[in-house]
């Protein structure tokens, strides 16, 4: 069998990402170019915002699988949108990695504490980006179908639940008329 070469390995591994919604947020035409072909290769759906107040309009109309969020930007910077959109019950689950040129460590921390699942240096390797996006994508494709099972679950509990409470009251009603039945059968 012929080998595999290190770049069809990645496309193979990839190719899950296909077809993925992702927001682009980023000031800057040349990042967002590069960004976008680098997705758009992986066939994925694309959409770009210059600042964050069009961030946050895209994310709530268009409901992305997944953000990728600059930090420095006018209007609104990445960690107030992260922030918006977190406390947002209609995007709060959308996964959002920060992609910045601000390495130091104190932006780092925040934006995790703000709510975002990773944070990518620039400038980056396209293939590192790619595989964090990857991974992240499954996670929250995994966390959903969870949530779903879970709610499945509760809903049959609950059915249960109310069949359980009707037998204990067929019980006692039975009881009631046990009762009845040997107070009569005496008399």
């Amino acid at each position: 069998t012929p080998k595999i070469n290190q770049f069809q390995a990645l496309d193979n591994y990839l190719a899950e990402i296909q077809g993925a919604r992702i927001l682009v947020v980023d000031d800057h035409p040349t990042n967002l170019m590069s960004v976008s072909q680098a997705l758009e290769m992986y066939h994925c759906q694309l959409k770009m915002a210059p600042d964050g107040l069009q961030a946050v309009r895209l994310a709530e109309e268009w409901m992305p699988d997944l953000i990728l969020l600059d930090v420095l930007m006018p209007k609104m910077d990445g960690f107030e949108v992260c922030r918006y959109l977190k406390k947002n019950p209609k995007t709060q689950e959308i996964p959002i990695i920060f992609v910045t040129a601000k390495y130091e460590t104190h932006y780092i921390v925040e934006g995790l504490l703000c709510g975002g699942v990773d944070y990518i240096i620039k400038p980056f390797q396209v293939n590192e980006l790619l595989t964090r996006l990857k991974t992240h994508l499954q996670m929250s494709r995994l966390a959903r179908a969870l949530s779903k099972k879970n709610n499945e679950l509760l809903e049959v509990n609950q059915r249960l639940e109310a069949e359980i409470a009707l037998r204990r009251q067929a019980e006692g009603d039975l009881k009631i008329a046990d009762s009845q039945l040997s107070s009569i059968g005496s008399h």
